[in-house]
């Protein structure tokens, strides 16, 4: 089965560039696009829309940083030889201590829905 997971991993290793990289690069290429995102927020925040992505017209920039972030962050863990029950794990894992954090009790919400479908699947 294929999963969303799977599909950036086959992405980065067929990708010859991506899978040269050294992990400082993946990382700072990781960054630049967590800082595409920022600088879409700082457009908002002075009362600019979203843009339409250039490349996914059906997706404002936000939500392609943000996919953009999630497939170089699995790429990068996978490369790197985590399983995807490795990743599942540990996003279980946090969600579960941070659902116990008072600094977190905005996000328990999340952690309830992951918990009430049974973890964290998918990935």
């Amino acid at each position: 089965m294929l999963t969303i997971s799977n599909i950036c991993h086959l992405t980065a290793i067929n990708n010859r560039k991506f899978a040269a990289q050294s992990p400082w690069k993946d990382l700072t290429l990781l960054h630049s696009e967590v800082t595409e995102m920022s600088d879409t927020l700082r457009e908002q925040d002075k009362g600019v829309l979203p843009r339409v992505d250039d490349h996914c017209p059906n997706f404002n920039n936000e939500v392609i940083e943000g996919a953009d972030i999630i497939i170089r962050t699995l790429g990068y863990l996978l490369k790197r030889g985590y399983t995807e029950q490795n990743i599942a794990g540990a996003i279980t894992a946090k969600l579960q201590f941070n659902y116990s954090r008072q600094d977190h009790v905005k996000e328990a919400t999340a952690a309830d829905l992951i918990e009430s479908l049974g973890g964290v699947g998918g990935l």
